[in-house]
């Protein structure tokens, strides 16, 4: 460590030999002592020993400008001036010992890590843009937040200051929400989404789903819907509506029979089946034994007796092919357990009841309505 005045005295040899030396001494070493040189020169380097701090002379000679600190336990460089300017239009460079640009801070204040230039997301990399914007890119996963050890908000966001959300984590559990109103959170886990609060905690029978005017569209469930309640009884698992065929056959041999109309419809709530039918037989022929409706979208449940758990009606004004002699009694029908058609039935004045038999029905309508269990 040496400092010198640069000046080399009109003197003798040997002083003159070691005053050259000391002058060497003193640029081999950038001027390094626990002070700045008493002499200086513009552009002039100086080490302060002390703060082990490197600086440099400014082109007006009249202050030292610090360049950087030098870490002598680690033998590290650190960058310690207010300041780094870039002296063309490729801004700021950084790159590895073997040339490879690994971020790059460009002149418009675009910072871009992984790649050499700012392109909106377009390449892989990391782009911290000047509006405040932030793209991540790669072919993959694209950012992973990690909170150590306790439970609680992993991203937070907000505007204009105020937190509007949170995503968060509550054992090993993801929860999502917003603050607004009263405790309204969404977590994820276990094979289910379910209502929590904003810690991430089970939140029982307190948060609606939709609002008047806010409505779902349509729900898929492949499953049910507990309703008022969360034991089987409360398990609505099937709710449908759809088209049958409704076709006249009979207990002895089926007729053959040409519709010019041929409708059915159904509803099914649960166990409970609603259907409607309406058939026109422009022709008929043949067959014989008990007239029946056959075709029904769901099987009868066997569980039930027989005249149980069904009800209906054959609208007798409308049912043409009826004979007319026995349209002016009661109509009525049944189910059989296990079965899929309707046995067609009336009762005269004895309140007793028979059945139609093919032969009483002709061309014509037969409309009527039914219910059942399944």
């Amino acid at each position: 460590m040496a400092q010198h005045d640069m000046n080399i005295a009109n003197q003798g040899f040997p002083a003159t030999r070691a005053d050259i030396n000391n002058a060497l001494q003193a640029i081999a070493t950038n001027n390094s002592g626990t002070s700045a040189p008493s002499t200086t020169f513009a552009n002039q380097w100086f080490y302060n020993s002390n703060t082990n701090k490197l600086f440099i002379r400014n082109e007006a000679n009249n202050a030292f400008i610090e360049v950087a600190t030098l870490d002598q336990t680690n033998n590290e460089w650190q960058i310690t001036t207010g300041q780094i300017s870039a002296g063309d239009s490729d801004g700021l460079v950084f790159k590895t010992d073997d040339g490879t640009t690994r971020a790059v801070l460009d002149d418009s204040g675009h910072f871009v890590v992984g790649k050499s230039a700012a392109d909106a997301g377009a390449t892989a990399g990391i782009e911290l843009r000047n509006d405040g914007n932030a793209r991540f890119t790669k072919a993959g996963s694209t950012a992973t937040f990690n909170r150590l050890t306790s439970d609680g908000a992993i991203a937070t966001f907000q505007k204009a200051g105020t937190t509007v959300g949170t995503i968060g984590a509550n054992g090993s559990n993801l929860f999502i929400g917003s603050p607004e109103g009263t405790d309204a959170f969404i977590g994820f886990g276990n094979n289910i989404v379910r209502p929590v609060t904003s810690a991430g905690a089970s939140r029982d029978n307190a948060i609606d789903l939709g609002f008047d005017g806010m409505r779902f569209k349509d729900l898929y469930l492949s499953g049910g819907a507990f309703l008022g309640g969360t034991g089987s009884a409360n398990k609505l698992d099937d709710v449908e509506e759809g088209t049958w065929t409704p076709t006249l056959v009979g207990s002895g041999g089926n007729p053959t029979v040409t519709y010019s109309v041929q409708d059915g419809r159904y509803t099914k709530i649960g166990r409970i089946v609603y259907i409607e039918f309406d058939i026109n037989m422009s022709a008929k022929s043949g067959g014989s034994g008990a007239a029946r409706i056959s075709g029904l979208p769901f099987t009868k449940s066997s569980a039930a007796p027989k005249f149980s758990g069904d009800m209906g009606m054959l609208r007798g004004g409308r049912s043409t092919a009826l004979d007319s002699t026995k349209r002016q009694s009661n109509f009525a029908g049944t189910i059989l357990g296990n079965d899929t058609e309707i046995e067609l039935a009336h009762t005269g004045t004895s309140g007793s009841a028979s059945d139609y038999q093919i032969s009483d029905i002709g061309t014509g309508r037969i409309v009527g309505s039914f219910q059942y269990v399944v």
